[in-house]
């Protein structure tokens, strides 16, 4: 009980975290450990998704966990590090995914799986293979670790899942869909940003602001280009998505 009561400050707490800028994050031991973890998690929910017939059943209970997940993300900056509640909720572009991806989830709409697709798809992964925006800022396996790691899985999977099971028909054609709403989102992001600046409260989602020089992939990019390279990065990725999609399931008609 004793070893379970203090665990509870350092997981929700983050107690006794201390920021290391000299250690290895990309592929130090951590990361590979929570690479293998989220692996597994996609396999065990891809088999369950397998053996369950009501497949749109399961993706909204699979899009209520990852909002339950958000939530608690919510409530833990505001008590936790006594953020206001307009400031415990980020803006992100995995942000964005998560709550384009939740809607989609849950109603299922093919143009809300067409707005959700990128940044879901795209964030949710590289997030995972690329952890600078998560590790370095908490406790290993405290809460906001583990469960960003979970989230990013969790969106990632529920628009592969729904283009497996035909749940969204994704069609090529209408990739202008995701990428006219991916820049509507940047657009909508940077204006967040300097809104907040405006009255104090400083934020660099997306880095559109300035490149952040603690994310060292972009660290040293230059103002104000940075974001048009990520912008037209992301956008670029998510169109080899759709095409492989797309490419994978004209062969199987073919079949």
């Amino acid at each position: 009980m004793m070893n379970v009561l203090a665990f509870i400050p350092y997981f929700w707490g983050n107690e006794g975290f201390s920021y290391d800028p000299t250690r290895q994050y990309m592929f130090g031991w951590y990361h590979i450990t929570m690479l293998v973890l989220m692996f597994l998690l996609f396999i065990v929910l891809w088999f369950l998704g397998k053996k369950i017939n009501n497949k749109n059943r399961y993706l909204r209970i699979i899009a209520l966990v990852l909002l339950i997940l958000e939530t608690l993300r919510v409530a833990n900056f505001h008590y936790v590090y006594n953020y206001t509640w307009f400031e415990s909720i980020a803006f992100h572009m995995c942000s964005w995914g998560v709550y384009f991806t939740v809607t989609a989830g849950l109603f299922q709409k093919r143009i809300l799986f067409e707005i959700a697709a990128i940044p879901a798809v795209v964030g949710g992964i590289t997030s995972i293979i690329i952890p600078h925006g998560i590790l370095p800022y908490f406790n290993d396996f405290a809460f906001m670790a583990v469960q960003s790691n979970i989230s990013h899985l969790l969106m990632f999977f529920v628009i592969i899942y729904a283009v497996k099971t035909r749940i969204w028909k994704l069609k090529l054609k209408r990739f202008w869909v995701s990428a006219t709403s991916i820049s509507i989102t940047i657009v909508i992001t940077h204006l967040i940003n300097l809104y907040k600046e405006s009255i104090g409260d400083y934020s660099n989602y997306f880095w559109t602001r300035y490149p952040d020089s603690r994310f060292p992939v972009i660290g040293e990019w230059s103002y104000p280009y940075h974001t048009l390279v990520l912008s037209l990065g992301i956008i670029l990725l998510g169109f080899i998505f759709y095409l492989i999609s797309e490419i994978v399931i004209n062969k199987k008609k073919i079949r």
